[in-house]
C-alpha cells in the first residue's frame, strides 16, 4: 500500500489512485489473504517465483484501464516479493546497501541472476514450528518482524525499509512505462 500510494502520486487521478491503493492494500490482504499467488508464499522454485513476479508486472499493465482494484492487487504481489522472499538477503552477498537493484534490474546482472536462479525462495505460510523458511521467520512486512528489523550488513536501513524502497522503485518504474490518462 505505501509503495503504491507514493509511486502513483502525480501520475494518475485521485480516484484511480485511491482504487489502486485499495487493491494493493485492503483488498489483497482481506479478500486474498489465503491466496499464495498474491502474496508469493510457499514457493521454493526460483524460476516459478521470477515468472510470477514478471506475470504480476504484465498483468498490472493489462488490468490498469479495466479494473484498477485488480491492478492494485498485482502491485501487492510486487511489494510482497521483496517482503516475503530471501531476495534482499541474497543481494547482500553482492551489493552494498545503496546499490540493491530491483528484481527486473537484477535479472540483467549475470552474477546475481545466477545466485537467484539457485537460491531464491519465499516463506512458508501458514507457519510451522522450527521451519527456518516460515513466513514468520522470513517476512519483512514491518520493522518488528525478525527479518524486518534486521539491518542490512549492519548499515543504516532495516530489511523492511529496503523492501519498501525496492517495491516503490519497481512500481515507479512500471508507472513511468505507461502512458497515463488522468
Amino acid at each position: 500500500y505505501k509503495a503504491t500510494k507514493k509511486s502513483a502520486k502525480g501520475k494518475i487521478g485521485f480516484f484511480k489512485r485511491i482504487s489502486l491503493s485499495y487493491g494493493a492494500g485492503f483488498h489483497a490482504d482481506v479478500f486474498g489473504y489465503t491466496n499464495s499467488a498474491i502474496h508469493l508464499d510457499n514457493l521454493n522454485d526460483p524460476n516459478t517465483i521470477i515468472d510470477m513476479y514478471k506475470n504480476a508486472k504484465e498483468n498490472f499493465k493489462d488490468k490498469l484501464e479495466k479494473n484498477t482494484v485488480s491492478a492494485g492487487v498485482e502491485l501487492h504481489t510486487i511489494a510482497d516479493f521483496y517482503a516475503h522472499s530471501n531476495y534482499i538477503e541474497l543481494c547482500s552477498t553482492v551489493f552494498e546497501e545503496d546499490k540493491i537493484p530491483t528484481l527486473s534490474e537484477a535479472l540483467k546482472n549475470e552474477k546475481i541472476r545466477n545466485i537467484l536462479e539457485k537460491h531464491l525462495r519465499t516463506g512458508n505460510y501458514p507457519n510451522k514450528d522450527n521451519d527456518p523458511y516460515s513466513h514468520e521467520k522470513m517476512n519483512k512486512d514491518n520493522n518488528r518482524s525478525e527479518m524486518g528489523e534486521k539491518r542490512y550488513k549492519n548499515g543504516e536501513k532495516t530489511f523492511h525499509e529496503i523492501a519498501i524502497e525496492l517495491a516503490k522503485k519497481e512500481i515507479s518504474n512500471m508507472m513511468e512505462e505507461i502512458k497515463w490518462k488522468k
